[in-house]
């Protein structure tokens, strides 16, 4: 009787024991426990050097030459006697004595006998309008700094995901002297000679305000037609964006712990920029025959631009809670443009790409 009470009692103690020895304190089977490899923290600071490709400006609507001449609209021309009141790269129309009687002036001039076209004498005027371009001017990479925050919310197994923001600083230096070429513009004014015998003109012609005698021109100008050259006019000098970007992003994050010491950082978000920049160029354009001109012109200017980010990253823990860290963002904030004179220039922030290298401390 003894043997057979003793050995369900013997029994029952060894589950009990192995029951006991299965479950944490609070009575919970260890082995049914979600595992948490992730080491807790409260937050993380990181600090990290930035550099930005994939970034470039453009500069437009450069060059252009206002020609000094005063040719004028085709007709006639009233004016003082002994006054130009029509003036070429090549010749000019005045007001004689007689107040141009019946049309006709022997104040006028020409640079060469070649000009004599037919019955006619032609004048000619040339411009350049300014629209030369340079484009995809870039100084990679950009240097920039970055201080950012992390704040977890929420852990699981491997896992970590909460919020983060960072607030950045990148310089802006963007410096172009390509030589450009921009187009000739140039119009052509016709003056009747009426059979009257030209001058002349080694090199070139002037008439008498006083008559008579001289050879008359009819001061009628006569459109002769506009011609464009392209590229005909050299444009020389210097163009430069400079400034700094200020950045502010915010978004949640996801951390996955890979191994004790290495884990991923995937995140995306808002991101707001303020450009704080100055432009400033210089471009000499030259028409050859007709001379050159020289541009100048400067501006400052600040900007809000707004856009979205992505960021990957890499952290490798190196000692305690300090970790480093190395990864790369994609930013997109659009585009900036600012003018100076005539002169544009336009930045493109659209798909910039961001390597990122820092370290971290966990708290």
């Amino acid at each position: 009787m003894k043997t057979d009470t003793f050995r369900p009692g013997l029994i029952l103690l060894t589950l009990c024991t192995l029951l006991q020895a299965g479950t944490d304190k609070d009575g919970f089977s260890k082995s049914a426990m979600p595992q948490d490899d992730a080491a807790p923290w409260i937050g993380r600071v990181g600090l990290s050097y930035r550099a930005a490709f994939n970034v470039s400006a453009d500069f437009s609507d450069l060059g252009g030459y206002a020609s000094p001449n005063l040719p004028g609209a085709p007709g006639r021309i009233q004016g003082a006697p002994g006054t130009v009141v029509r003036s070429y790269d090549d010749g000019f129309i005045g007001i004689d004595e007689s107040g141009n009687a019946n049309g006709r002036t022997t104040y006028w001039g020409y640079d060469s006998d070649s000009q004599v076209s037919g019955n006619n004498v032609l004048m000619r005027n040339s411009g350049s309008p300014g629209t030369a371009r340079s484009n995809d001017v870039d100084d990679e990479p950009l240097n920039g700094l970055e201080l950012s925050y992390q704040q977890p919310l929420g852990r699981g197994r491997n896992l970590r995901w909460g919020l983060e923001g960072a607030l950045n600083w990148m310089n802006l230096d963007f410096d172009d002297r390509r030589s450009l070429s921009g187009d000739i513009v140039t119009t052509t004014h016709a003056f009747a000679l009426d059979g009257v015998l030209p001058p002349v003109a080694p090199p070139t012609y002037v008439g008498p305000v006083e008559g008579p005698g001289a050879p008359q021109l009819s001061d009628t100008a006569v459109n002769a037609g506009t011609s464009t050259q392209p590229g005909a006019a050299a444009i020389t000098g210097s163009r430069s964006l400079e400034g700094n970007l200020y950045g502010m992003r915010v978004g949640p994050f996801l951390e996955y712990e890979i191994t004790p010491r290495v884990s991923l950082d995937l995140a995306a978000g808002l991101v707001v920029g303020l450009i704080d920049s100055g432009f400033s160029h210089t471009d000499t354009t030259s028409l050859g025959g007709p001379g050159s001109q020289t541009v100048s012109a400067d501006s400052s200017e600040t900007e809000w631009l707004c856009g979205a980010y992505v960021r990957g990253q890499v952290n490798v823990k190196v000692y305690e809670n300090i970790s480093a860290f190395g990864g790369v963002e994609f930013n997109n904030l659009g585009t900036f443009d600012q003018r100076a004179g005539n002169a544009k220039a336009e930045l493109d922030l659209n798909g910039a790409v961001i390597l990122i290298l820092g370290v971290g401390a966990a708290f």
